[in-house]
């Protein structure tokens, strides 16, 4: 049978409803196909629903019955710090209570055409909104609502995704990652062969003056602390296969300093002069680090894809260190991302595919994510995230970071076996710079 496409028909505009204690749910078999808002929370919320029917791919109208069942309530969302979208469900409701403070939760439903359950692909991202400016969000003619994202209060972006319904899923032949810097960032991601050569290689002596290796000795100078490429040369751009040099044999030991792991004496570090900037327009200029493994779950087998990222700095209150080493693992299954890892200070959460923001579009599966201003922890959507008696990470959509576009093998670099600090060295670990990716892969980790 040829793909059917279930498409909006005929579209109805609610009457205006207060924000502040709303709550809409579609009629019988409709779905929701736009929304309008004006002014702050004692403002006046429309919708627009749709009744549902099926064409064929030359838009031909095909007969059969058309039903939207199986209606859920979503947990409640922090409206101000909100992002929902749910896997082959439309939005057929939505509730709101209070300010931006208030909680807000989505109806949902799938679409059954002859009683089969449908698909919703090709989803696409669409905004910003503001909030309060009395704009309308309509569907194009082929698509639906089918999730919301919303930051900050009624003079904060709305942002929608729309989706469109077919009898049969959608084939994805590629996996698409996005990193949203935020929009404040100072500290970019930087091709850590750049940092090699930006850096003295140096060997820590506690409580000493540490030695700096230069390349005309061919060797390390006892408390040697020259910096300044124009001055000395020698000092800097050691050759990787010297620095890669400097490991203990083992996956399990290392040589930097401060590191629990760390086999206590002739440890080094790179250090470069000042607080790299990297590159401000990363996509395709700065290369990402994979590596892959296979895991079981729930008695299936995955992949377990890991992407390793490099910023020059992380800038983070009192553990500021140069060299950052971040991670987005997915767990795909089927060709298809099914859940993801984010690492967030030390530690990788995660997220099943229903709480990240997935979309489907031309056969490409894209996963956003968002990295935090300067500390680049990396999490599942835009907000406020609170640390233990620091600041909180804040992640906004600032410029966008494709990482699957320059990828290269991670067992394949040169200095993968450096085991060594990325970065000077600090008054505890978390001050130092980190361990370089291949010491921390997930599979040797969780062994």
């Amino acid at each position: 049978m040829a793909k059917i496409k279930i498409i909006p028909d005929v579209r109805t505009v609610t009457a205006g409803i207060k924000e502040s204690d709303s709550y809409f749910l579609c009629p019988a078999n409709t779905v929701m196909t736009g929304r309008y808002h004006y002014d702050d929370e004692n403002g006046q919320t429309q919708y627009e629903y749709a009744t549902l029917k099926a064409v064929d791919e030359n838009g031909n109208i095909v007969s059969g019955t058309i039903t939207v069942e199986n209606v859920l309530w979503s947990p409640a969302i922090k409206e101000s710090d909100s992002s929902y979208i749910s896997a082959n469900r439309v939005i057929v409701g939505r509730q709101h209570n209070g300010n931006e403070n208030g909680d807000t939760k989505y109806a949902t439903a799938i679409v059954k055409f002859n009683g089969v359950s449908t698909f919703v692909g090709d989803m696409k991202l669409f905004g910003p909104i503001k909030e309060s400016s009395g704009i309308w969000f309509r569907t194009s003619s082929e698509r639906v609502i089918v999730g919301r994202i919303h930051n900050g209060d009624e003079n904060g972006d709305t942002y929608y995704y729309a989706g469109a319904i077919s009898s049969e899923a959608e084939d994805i032949k590629e996996i698409k990652v996005n990193v949203y810097l935020h929009s404040e960032e100072e500290h970019f991601p930087m091709d850590p062969m750049q940092f090699i050569k930006e850096s003295r290689f140096r060997k820590h002596n506690a409580g000493k003056d540490d030695d700096g290796y230069s390349k005309v000795i061919g060797d390390f100078v006892k408390g040697n602390d020259n910096k300044g490429v124009d001055k000395y040369p020698e000092y800097y751009d050691i050759p990787v296969e010297v620095i890669n040099s400097f490991n203990t044999g083992s996956i399990s030991s290392n040589m930097r300093p401060h590191d629990e792991h760390s086999i206590g004496h002739d440890e080094v570090f790179l250090q470069p002069d000042d607080h790299p900037i990297g590159n401000k327009t990363p996509t395709g200029n700065v290369p990402v680090f994979v590596y892959s493994s296979n895991v079981i779950i729930n008695g299936q087998p995955h992949i377990r894809r890991e992407y390793w990222l490099f910023y020059g700095y992380d800038k983070v209150n009192v553990f500021s260190h140069q060299g950052d080493w971040e991670r987005v693992t997915l767990d795909i299954y089927n060709n298809q991302i099914v859940g993801a890892w984010l690492d967030q200070h030390g530690k990788s959460n995660h997220y099943d595919a229903g709480r990240l923001e997935l979309s489907v579009s031309n056969g490409v599966q894209i996963l956003n994510v968002y990295s935090a201003k300067g500390s680049h922890a990396t999490y599942e959507k835009v907000g406020n995230f609170d640390k233990a008696g620091l600041s909180p990470d804040r992640t906004d959509r600032g410029r966008v970071w494709e990482i699957t576009k320059n990828v290269m093998n991670l067992a394949d670099q040169p200095w993968k076996m450096y085991a060594g600090a990325w970065g000077e060295v600090g008054m505890r670990s978390e001050s130092t710079g980190p361990l370089g990716p291949w010491y921390k892969r997930m599979d040797i980790s969780n062994s």
